[in-house]
């Protein structure tokens, strides 16, 4: 249960992206949004989990909804917005039959953020997961972007995710989305090799498409498919096992009007 709840903290967090004009000057992506503003994104997501240790495989299909509710509290002289987000009305099926509401409830929370226009997460309050919004932060480039501008990430590894992870950021398109001109960024994270020797290991190789509404300054849709692995070496009956976790991630975010 643990190291799947490590895999889900960490695939929320990282979570946490019709053919339109196509411009010959690059737009400039910051979010624009204002004190008072409210929104809400439907979540679903599809995982198939296999978890193995001690000779024995389970294995576990889930299908997760969700809204995540988004309201700026306030914004200051340098435009940096103060956001609560709240994930609520959570609803699991596990291997086909709805889980007991308590479950629920326990997936449910409520955090702060302190974000600037480019997308740079200065703190946040309240998260629970192993992994720090300002660690799995989609920020900006500060310049104007067009088709084929590519931008990358690097999480250096900690203590709680042992592996570095390289994280590759491409503009491919423009696009109409829900009446919102969007510009369609592709994105690619994959992890890199764990030192030798280390206690848990995590092997991520994901990819998927955000689209941003550049004018409304907002995320439209984010959409991920991947699989997340880790191997944890744990001492069981006074000999070291290592606890195998593999979780097959399909999920859908939308902006719900």
């Amino acid at each position: 249960m643990f190291k799947r709840l490590f895999v889900a903290g960490l695939i929320l967090a990282f979570v946490l992206s019709l053919s339109g004009d196509v411009f010959a000057a690059g737009v400039k992506l910051q979010y624009d949004l204002q004190k008072g503003d409210s929104t809400k994104y439907r979540m679903k997501m599809k995982t198939t989990t296999s978890i193995g240790a001690l000779g024995k495989v389970e294995k576990m299909d889930t299908d997760t909804e969700m809204f995540l509710v988004q309201r700026v509290l306030d914004r200051d002289a340098k435009n940096v917005m103060y956001i609560l987000s709240s994930i609520e009305n959570v609803k699991t099926i596990l291997n086909g039959t709805p889980v007991d509401e308590k479950v629920n409830k326990q997936a449910e929370q409520v955090f702060t953020m302190h974000m600037e226009p480019s997308g740079k997460i200065l703190d946040t309050q309240g998260l629970k997961t192993e992994m720090s919004m300002q660690q799995m932060q989609l920020a900006f480039p500060s310049d104007p972007v067009d088709v084929g501008k590519s931008w990358e990430n690097v999480l250096p590894a900690t203590e709680q995710v042992p592996t570095a992870l390289k994280m590759t950021y491409t503009v491919d398109k423009f696009e109409k989305v829900q009446g919102m001109d969007c510009v369609v960024i592709k994105s690619k994270v994959v992890s890199e090799a764990a030192k030798s020797g280390a206690v848990s290991q995590l092997d991520v190789n994901a990819t998927g498409q955000i689209f941003f509404a550049y004018k409304e300054g907002k995320i439209v849709k984010n959409a991920v498919i991947g699989t997340f692995g880790s191997v944890t070496n744990q001492i069981i009956e006074g000999k070291t096992e290592p606890i195998v976790t593999k979780v097959l991630v399909d999920l859908v975010m939308d902006i719900v009007k």
